[in-house]
């Protein structure tokens, strides 16, 4: 009777091997993320921006009945913003995504206080220092570009427009104290869109509010930044003013 040979004893630690290598290309991946998160975080950044931008163009399209894989987003945009059925959220976000291209981030910022939409539309706040001197209405060479562009998106949206001018100034005098002066530098901002784009002199007017409706209450150093501005209310109603 043959003999049966001796079998060999069973490796208990084979999966050692598999083990390793697992938790070493683990290990790569997690330094692969780490390593591209940290130098692409700029990148990241402008793609979120760019995914937002179009986002944007594509709900106002949807929101005025638009939109399709043949439609131009440029046309979409027009549509929401001068389209009298759109409401404050498209003609906003319309407004948003038009100033996005128009402007860099930093001359966004400084140009634009805020932008927002409330019950009667689109309201856009202009800080008074960008493009006043201090307790003059005369409006600085250093802020036409930026009511260039803005003044291109009211031409374009060709709606009843408010501008409200908002002033603290302490100081007295024809045309120096804060109805006087909120009252002037609005009408110089009509003025300019009116001389300047095609807005229509019978769908703009300008109200002085003077210092009755501050933004911000307390006494703080940017308080005076805040409450001194222009604010520019597209209304998105088809109202006659």
């Amino acid at each position: 009777m043959p003999r049966r040979r001796n079998e060999e004893p069973e490796n208990h630690e084979r999966w050692l091997v598999s083990y390793a290598d697992f938790i070493t290309l683990l290990f790569a991946f997690f330094v692969v993320m780490y390593a591209t998160g940290q130098q692409d975080i700029k990148k990241a950044e402008e793609f979120q921006k760019n995914v937002r931008k179009q986002f944007n163009i594509l709900m106002a399209q949807i929101n005025v009945g638009g939109g399709g894989a043949n439609s131009d987003p440029a046309q979409g945009i027009t549509d929401a913003l001068a389209n009298p059925k759109a409401g404050p959220k498209e003609v906003g976000a319309a407004v948003n995504t038009i100033l996005e291209g128009q402007m860099t981030e930093k001359e966004r910022n400084e140009a634009i206080e805020s932008l927002r939409t409330d019950s009667n539309g689109v309201r856009m706040s202009l800080s008074a220092q960008n493009y006043f001197e201090k307790d003059s209405f005369k409006i600085r060479t250093e802020a036409l570009p930026a009511l260039r562009k803005i003044g291109g998106v009211l031409e374009r949206s060709n709606r009843a427009l408010v501008i409200e001018g908002h002033s603290f100034s302490k100081r007295k005098g024809i045309g120096k104290d804060s109805w006087d002066l909120s009252a002037l530098r609005a009408n110089q901002i009509l003025r300019y869109f009116v001389k300047n784009h095609d807005v229509n002199q019978n769908r703009v007017v300008s109200i002085s509010y003077g210092s009755t409706r501050p933004v911000v209450q307390e006494n703080i150093q940017q308080a005076d930044k805040k409450n001194n501005r222009i604010e520019i209310l597209i209304i998105t109603e088809d109202l006659k003013l």
